[in-house]
């Protein structure tokens, strides 16, 4: 089966989103795929961009 190259970087978005989400975040995610950032997180009253590698 072939992967879109792409498939390797959501897999990654979608891990960092679990871990965050049980660490107690709020996910946020961006309209466009040209935001400087992959996803939001909010706790505590504190906004956090992040960028997944």
């Amino acid at each position: 089966m072939r992967r879109h190259t792409k498939d390797k970087g959501d897999l990654g978005v979608l891990k960092a989103q679990v871990s965050l989400y049980e660490q107690g975040h709020c996910i946020l995610l961006p309209l466009t795929e040209h935001a400087p950032f992959d996803l939001l997180v909010y706790k505590d009253n504190d906004f956090r961009r992040v960028q997944v590698k």
